[in-house]
């Protein structure tokens, strides 16, 4: 995969944007963080090669798309606190419409928070890393809010790494809220922990239609006596 702005502006292109904003943590963009953006109200934002040391980015509620450069340069990283690094929807609310691509979310330090919190429709996560490398809690995507539909949540091509200490929670857990729609899908991801005892967890606290896990690489070293690659709870949280 290509680092260059050509790249960038390839993808731009493929979504039949007329305008984005460039992030570019030197100053050579529009914008040198990505709270600066969202603030802003940009709907359509190009990530250049840098770590940002951000969390709590809350996500427009009509939908936004974040392209990085390439995930294994471009790195939004928490270091400390409890809150999530992206959030989408907050309170009751539910939001939709949201895409990220090539994009490494990282929680590191005295973090605690998620790296994804979703709540809404239309969530679409490709080629994005998401790594773990400290205690805390073992959610790394998740869909806490009790309201959320949850149609149409993709996560495809993705890597998701942890070497934290989950006890019996999941590398992956989504709470399924009335999946009546589209489906949940999870594909051709790399999924890996040391301290896990579970790869996938998905608990349901509504209707369970339409979930995919097709195609996916669960890798867990761990000295605890149970061990599952994919966990499904059919009760509510």
């Amino acid at each position: 995969m290509a680092s260059t702005t050509d790249y960038l502006l390839t993808e731009v292109a493929q979504f039949g944007k007329q305008t984005y904003a460039v992030v570019e943590a030197g100053g050579s963009g529009d914008y040198t963080t990505i709270a600066s953006a969202l603030s802003a109200g940009e709907k359509f934002i190009l990530i250049k090669a840098g770590t940002y040391v951000e969390s709590n980015l809350q996500m427009p509620s009509d939908g936004c798309t974040m392209i990085g450069e390439n995930p294994d340069t471009c790195i939004i990283n928490v270091t400390s606190g409890s809150l999530s690094i992206i959030n989408i929807g907050a309170g009751s609310s539910s939001d939709n419409d949201h895409t990220f691509m090539y994009l490494t979310l990282r929680r590191s330090g005295t973090a605690t928070g998620r790296l994804l919190s979703s709540n809404g429709s239309n969530i679409l996560v490709y080629y994005c890393r998401f790594e773990a490398t400290n205690s805390g809690t073992g959610q790394e995507m998740a869909n806490w809010q009790p309201n959320a539909s949850d149609t149409n949540w993709r996560l495809s091509n993705c890597k998701l790494i942890s070497t934290t200490e989950f006890g019996a929670q999941a590398v992956i857990m989504m709470n399924l809220n009335n999946n009546d729609g589209e489906a949940i899908i999870i594909e051709n991801c790399e999924i890996s922990s040391t301290k896990a005892v579970i790869g996938i967890s998905l608990s349901a606290g509504g209707d369970r239609n339409n979930v995919h896990i097709i195609n996916n690489k669960i890798t867990l070293l761990t000295d605890t006596a149970v061990k599952n690659g994919i966990y499904c709870s059919t009760g509510s949280l």
